[in-house]
């Protein structure tokens, strides 16, 4: 048995052409050295997030376990199988109201399986369904996939659903956007606000205004939207977000929000599990992912000691398990580093020698920098730490540098102009283990879940997992031979 190292400087990718000059050949001297000297290759990657970094890299997809879900109730049509299911729809023979629909508006699949329930419910024609849709996107650039898919969910789905009201996810979960989520409130509590029948028109000016699909205002759509008594909130989730203070704010609204609805008249229903302190009922239990890193290390007979902040610490611990806070088994282990112990030689040293570990993996994170020039001062103070761990490891465990996502976004420059720094696409991935040289040895194509297979397979060879590492052939060494 071997040990693995993986050195993950997450946030930081191959940076691409329309990118404001981050690197330079004087930011991670290391780094470089180690490029030119050791195994190197890039990973292609699909995210600019932590959570769903981490999860390809567990799971090796960032779709929620609902798509697939879902997409088979659909196509087997098994949904009157479903005892839950069948509950509700007969409880909608007597709602009185209409039906008002949150969803998370992330992809076209999600029109479809929209479609696809609200056809399975049988409901009467004449009753009004009401999408209120929930931007969750991070990035710019997804305002041009936006709007093919809002014209699919108005133009090509059933003819008695509209759209009611379109905001942004961190409306509903951050506290400092209180204000507008009373705005938010108000919009549906009265169905008066700012109006858009033109979407195309309308997610053009936020592009313009460079404003994320995640944190976009509340604005309207259709007329007649508006809350009534008897309604139905109806949350279609694929994963247990956090909707408590939507919820509690239509449950029990304040005094500053003046309406007439007598809300205990109200019902309020979810398809998966929601994270709230009310007790909304559901439709089908939450999922879990039949591969995972913790099934993944126990099935290679290994232990993991995961480095984190306390802020990620439940993050990579609900991911690692296969999206769920019940660990199968107990093959890994956190250790906090809010008190700097990354940079301590002597912890350090301690820690990636402890038997009790067969792999290891020190989280840094550069995605959170507010300014380039903090980017590049973290990024210089990770290499030199990257230097100390090379140190301790060189000549006795294998050492895997890499990042399980490349960040995208505008930073002020050091001229106070935003830049755009793009490290979207790609990330490197470097091996330094002296047993593999480069003359008989290359990394090879794959994916952030490649890597992980890569790091057991270095820490247990004898087990047979996907992996970056391969042999060169006889004609490849003859070729590449200096």
């Amino acid at each position: 048995m071997n040990k693995t190292v993986l050195f993950l400087i997450n946030g930081l990718g191959i940076e691409k052409a329309d990118s404001c000059n981050v690197y330079h050949e004087n930011l991670m001297p290391n780094m470089d050295r180690l490029m030119n000297e050791y195994l190197f290759t890039s990973l292609s990657t699909t995210t600019s997030d932590y959570s769903s970094g981490y999860q390809i890299f567990s799971m090796g997809n960032a779709e929620p376990l609902g798509y697939s879900f879902l997409e088979n109730m659909i196509e087997e049509n098994q949904f009157g199988t479903n005892a839950n299911f069948n509950a509700f729809k007969e409880s909608l023979r007597s709602l009185e109201g209409a039906m008002h629909v949150f969803c998370l508006l992330d992809d076209e699949q999600v029109v479809e399986h929209l479609k696809g329930f609200i056809q399975a419910l049988g409901l009467d024609p004449n009753k009004k369904v009401f999408v209120h849709v929930i931007f969750p996107q991070k990035s710019i650039d997804d305002y041009k996939r936006l709007i093919k898919i809002l014209n699919k969910l108005n133009y090509d789905s059933l003819t008695q659903i509209k759209i009611g009201m379109i905001f942004g996810q961190s409306i509903i979960e951050q506290p400092e956007r209180e204000n507008e989520l009373l705005d938010l409130g108000r919009m549906f509590f009265r169905g008066t606000g700012e109006r858009w029948n033109e979407l195309d028109k309308k997610l053009e000016s936020l592009w313009n205004t460079k404003v994320l699909p995640r944190d976009a205002k509340g604005f309207c759509v259709t007329d007649g939207f508006s809350l009534h008594d008897n309604d139905m909130i109806f949350v279609f989730n694929y994963e247990g977000i956090d909707c408590d203070r939507l919820l509690q704010l239509i449950s029990n609204p304040p005094m500053s929000i003046t309406h007439s609805i007598h809300t205990q008249t109200l019902r309020f229903h979810s398809l998966f599990p929601l994270r709230t302190a009310l007790q909304i009922p559901y439709i089908f239990e939450t999922l879990t992912a039949e591969d995972s890193m913790a099934k993944a290390l126990e099935q290679a007979g290994v232990t993991a000691l995961v480095l984190a902040d306390q802020a990620n610490i439940n993050l990579i611990y609900f991911m690692a398990n296969g999206l769920t806070m019940k660990a199968p088994n107990d093959r890994v282990k956190f250790a906090v580093t809010d008190n700097s112990i990354l940079f301590s030689q002597e912890k350090m040293s301690a820690i990636l020698n402890d038997p009790n570990y067969q792999v290891i993996i020190i989280n840094h994170r550069v995605d959170q920098a507010t300014s380039v020039e903090e980017l590049q001062t973290k990024l210089t103070q990770i290499d030199q730490n990257l230097a100390m761990i090379k140190d301790i490891c060189f000549g006795k465990y294998t050492l895997i540098v890499s990042s399980l996502f490349g960040m995208k976004k505008e930073l002020p420059m050091a001229n106070k102009e935003m830049g755009l720094v793009n490290f979207f696409g790609s990330v490197p991935v470097i091996l330094i283990d002296q047993r593999y040289e480069k003359a008989l040895y290359k990394l090879g194509y794959g994916s952030i879940y490649t890597l992980l297979g890569t790091v057991i397979r270095c820490a247990n060879p004898e087990k047979k997992f996907p992996t970056l590492l391969k042999k060169k052939d006889f004609l490849t060494r003859l070729l590449t031979k200096k």
